[in-house]
């Protein structure tokens, strides 16, 4: 189902009370817009800052190491659901709203998709297969399945990815870690992401992203750009291959970021997540389209009426950026860059005194630029000028 299919409905102001498991800014803020309270339910590691600003009470529990301590909480009076947008948020949150018979998203879905060898067999139970499997031992990978795609089961941020081609490199990647690994065909085409909502089982599609990574061994993502340059049979086949996903895993409700590749043998999904994605992809799908993922997550998980999904009438990117490997001694430009033309936000996620390094997983940016425009190319020629202002300088 296209987004096009979403009618626009009027509903009163929402009451009773939300639980936000993890400081999502952006959940908190969401929750807020709705005229709803909400209690905010942080890590102990966790910086609640901004979210707790407007929360009617703040707990602190170790979610993220023992999902299940979020079952000793106080139930608050008029829960209507209980919702998370962070990864290890999450599974607590979906178990903690079952405990409660409130809203929520199915367990069921979040484990099928933090599971990437349990979504991949889903899958195939859906007609898409993939070769894959749990790898243990170099035996585990046929010879005549190489090059081969090498990861946590369970992984997030790019974390862990490898692209495999011998069983000598595989032997590597195996005593790289001791997490439990997979190894799946590597995909072969242009990388994408597909941002969702769902409710009541129906599900629509808010944005197709067009993603730029490093490329091999590690596959970091370097810009995103939206919409993509789709002919509207591929984006047909995309939606069609990423609404089979989400079946598959039982996303009945709430937002979810699919992963795919679209290449020669069609659409391949690559994974899935019940939340928004990362890497400030919302903010551009919401620059071309209106709407805000995370308020559409929020109504469709309290039972409230969604907008109408509108077509892109202008384009989004974001691009990332870095330094030379060392300490950040210097960083100028970041305000340069903001008075720039179209540019919408500037990031910086590496402080002076912290080491710039290698990239290897998407955690090793150093910070982004934000920018719209009438066209993809005017949109990159911003992206060029404002990554061009900044520098970071190290030793």
């Amino acid at each position: 189902m296209s987004g096009a299919d979403l009618k626009a409905r009027t509903d009163a102001p929402a009451p009773g009370c939300v639980v936000l498991i993890g400081a999502s800014p952006f959940g908190s803020r969401a929750i807020t817009r709705l005229g709803m309270s909400y209690v905010l339910v942080c890590d102990p590691d966790e910086d609640p800052t901004p979210a707790a600003a407007g929360a009617a009470s703040v707990h602190r529990v170790a979610y993220r190491t023992d999902p299940g301590a979020v079952r000793a909480l106080p139930r608050p009076a008029g829960v209507r659901a209980v919702v998370a947008f962070t990864e290890l948020g999450l599974l607590p949150a979906a178990e903690l709203a079952e405990l409660w018979s409130v809203n929520g998203v199915p367990v069921s879905a979040v484990c099928g998709s933090r599971d990437k060898l349990q979504m991949r067999r889903l899958l195939a139970q859906s007609g898409h297969p993939l070769p894959c499997g749990r790898l243990q031992h170099v035996s585990d990978v046929d010879s005549t399945a190489y090059p081969v795609i090498v990861k946590p089961v369970s992984g997030v941020a790019g974390l862990g990815v490898h692209l495999v081609t011998n069983a000598r490199d595989l032997r590597v990647a195996l005593l790289a870690t001791n997490e439990p690994l997979m190894w799946e065909r590597y995909a072969v085409g242009q990388e994408l992401s597909v941002e969702t909502i769902s409710q009541g089982g129906r599900h629509w599609v808010l944005g197709i992203t067009r993603k730029v990574t490093t490329g091999a061994p590690h596959f970091v993502e370097h810009a995103h750009l939206t919409p993509a340059a789709l002919t509207s049979d591929e984006e047909r086949a995309i939606a069609e291959t990423v609404i089979d996903c989400l079946d598959a895993i039982g996303l009945t409700v709430g937002p979810a970021h699919t992963e795919v590749v679209l290449g020669t043998d069609g659409v391949t999904v690559i994974e899935t997540h019940s939340r928004p994605g990362g890497g400030r992809i919302p903010l551009i799908t919401e620059l071309v389209t209106g709407l805000d993922q995370y308020e559409l997550a929020v109504r469709a998980v309290c039972g409230l009426a969604l907008p109408d999904v509108v077509s892109p009438s202008k384009s989004a990117g974001v691009r990332f950026f870095s330094g030379e490997p060392g300490v950040v001694t210097t960083v100028t430009g970041l305000d340069d860059a903001r008075r720039l033309q179209g540019v919408v936000e500037v990031g910086l996620e590496l402080a002076r005194g912290e080491a710039i390094r290698a990239w290897e997983n998407n955690l090793d940016r150093a910070g982004f630029v934000v920018c719209e425009g009438r066209s993809h190319g005017e949109v990159e020629e911003r992206l060029d000028r404002a990554v061009s202002a900044i520098r970071l300088v190290t030793q």
